[in-house]
């Protein structure tokens, strides 16, 4: 889809997200993001009422503005509840900014490579654009003696009523990728090879639930308009035929699989699952010019007997827009946006941030 090109960056592939999964830090979180639960019923707890603010003067919190506990918080002064499963951070468990990059730091330190921390920014984004913002927060770590961004978290935090939470974490690192646009649409995945990419997009609600919407994987630059075997369920192509996945020398064609279920990384080992998932795969071909082409005629019959789902751009784009208008309310215009811009924090001027 030349329109969603934008998104087309390096990071992992699910299945090395998948096998990532041992040596994610901390030993306890795998290597794909942490799915968001939702706050409560109304997505929000019980607003704080007459709670005063965090040096007990001032107005309650409940009266604080969203604009203000961000602020107090990235000032290193008011806590931040983890709601959700988080890399090295105890759910339920109560962190002010300064303690949240340095509990994370040390635990990816431990399990992976020594890091310091590095860049801290911030955006105030709006999440199912209800007038109500959230703050993105993207913490990088570098490696001792370069600028090397070894290690990047990507946050998202919501003020319920007075009570800040944690209700995203992501990551990058080394050849994987996140992000988030303005609206809440999380953007996460990777690549194995210059010429496959898989990405993985969810979203962000007015309520702070994340929201699963659908991953597309893009395989450029092949030869022939082929699905490559291992994006296809069991059998699809009998053993006894020759197979050819070639890559072209020059800028080839392209197959996109599109997907609309969420993969259950627990059931890694289960075949019978991942033949399941496949068969949910929604399979459009492009040439170099990004015109629809049929597949070849060598192997259509056998796509054809395993009820393989090949669509046209246009037939893709319709039912993704139904999808997102109607099951998940979401604007389809929201997945083209561009992502935030981000606004650095001063290590100067912000007293808990190393110096130098």
């Amino acid at each position: 889809m030349k329109n969603s090109k934008r998104f087309k960056l390096i990071s992992l592939l699910l299945v090395l997200a998948m096998a990532l999964a041992a040596f994610t830090g901390c030993g306890k979180q795998a290597a794909e993001p942490a799915a968001s639960e939702p706050a409560g019923s109304s997505g929000a707890p019980a607003a704080q009422g007459e709670q005063s603010g965090p040096e007990g003067g001032g107005p309650a919190l409940s009266e604080m503005s969203s604009d203000e506990i961000y602020d107090l918080f990235l000032n290193d002064e008011f806590p931040v509840t983890v709601a959700i499963d988080a890399e090295c951070l105890e759910k339920g468990k109560s962190y002010t900014v300064s303690d949240m990059v340095e509990t994370v730091r040390a635990g990816v330190s431990e399990e992976m490579y020594e890091l310091l921390l590095g860049d801290v920014l911030y955006s105030k984004i709006d999440c199912g654009a209800d007038g109500e913002p959230e703050l993105a927060l993207s913490v990088s770590y570098v490696t001792p003696g370069d600028t090397y961004e070894g290690y990047e978290k990507l946050y998202v935090l919501k003020n319920y009523g007075g009570e800040l939470k944690l209700i995203s974490d992501d990551y990058s690192q080394s050849r994987s990728y996140a992000d988030i646009t303005d609206s809440g649409i999380l953007c996460w995945g990777g690549s194995s090879s210059a010429m496959s990419y898989y990405m993985e997009y969810s979203y962000l609600n007015e309520k702070g639930e994340k929201l699963f919407l659908f991953s597309v994987e893009y395989n450029l630059g092949m030869q022939n308009p082929v699905i490559p075997l291992y994006d296809m369920p069991t059998g699809t192509i009998p053993d006894d035929v020759e197979y050819e996945e070639e890559f072209a020398e020059d800028e080839g064609l392209e197959i996109d699989i599109y997907n609309f279920t969420k993969y259950d990384s627990s059931r890694f080992m289960d075949d019978d699952y991942y033949d399941e998932y496949l068969g949910k795969n929604v399979y459009v071909f492009l040439d170099s010019e990004g015109s629809d082409i049929k597949p070849d005629s060598r192997y259509a019959q056998y796509y054809e007997d395993a009820g393989l789902d090949i669509v046209t751009e246009n037939e893709l784009l319709t039912r993704l827009n139904l999808m997102l208008t109607g099951e998940y309310g979401v604007d389809p215009n929201f997945i083209y946006e561009d992502f935030t811009e981000w606004d650095v924090l001063d290590p100067e001027t912000t007293d808990w941030l190393p110096k130098g």
